[in-house]
């Protein structure tokens, strides 16, 4: 077992220092690699963002299986109308652009718009974390009945998932900015 993990690491070391190499000789790939390492950092930013929208979204549908439940059927259309405006948020961030700018573009997008890109979208964790606790309230409220409370959560929680649609979009507008 040691031997294995010996021979192992040799390998990795060996191919670690082929890279090195290949590094010093062809001119810009360093920095190519890191931009393609913040790329990378972004996208799985943005679909660890976009499970927890989905996860916003299961808590959505446990309260609309209770009002349903309960014959509250007032709270049925806002509630789809929040679900819609989830399921937008989650296709957005899911579906946003990566920082990738084409080699014929007019203007590249270098590797401190990538780092503001990324320090961008990890802006969006924090909204993200807060309709996620805003719909568990919601789910709590529903399963408890307290209908009254429930209607003012839903129209925080329409307002946050309304602020990171809106967040998202100037995502879009600092890209298209970029290129």
């Amino acid at each position: 077992m040691v031997i294995k993990k010996l021979e192992v690491f040799k390998k990795v070391k060996k191919e670690k220092r082929l890279l090195e190499e290949i590094e010093t000789l062809i001119p810009g790939f360093r920095g190519y690699k890191k931009r393609e390492i913040r790329r990378e950092s972004d996208k799985l930013l943005r679909d660890y963002i976009a499970r927890k929208l989905k996860e916003a979204k299961n808590y959505l549908k446990d309260c609309i299986l209770t009002v349903a439940e309960s014959d509250k059927i007032e709270f049925y259309n806002v509630l789809s109308r929040i679900s819609a405006a989830l399921d937008l948020a989650t296709s957005k961030i899911e579906h946003a652009d990566y920082g990738y700018s084409g080699f014929f573009d007019a203007i590249k997008i270098k590797s401190d718009d990538l780092e503001r890109l990324l320090e961008y979208d990890s802006s969006l964790v924090k909204v993200a974390d807060e309709i996620i606790a805003l719909a568990k309230t919601v789910r709590e409220l529903a399963t408890g009945c307290k209908f009254e409370e429930l209607k003012v959560k839903l129209d925080d929680l329409k307002a946050v998932i309304d602020r990171f649609n809106e967040l998202v979009n100037q995502r879009e507008n600092i890209i298209i900015g970029l290129r």
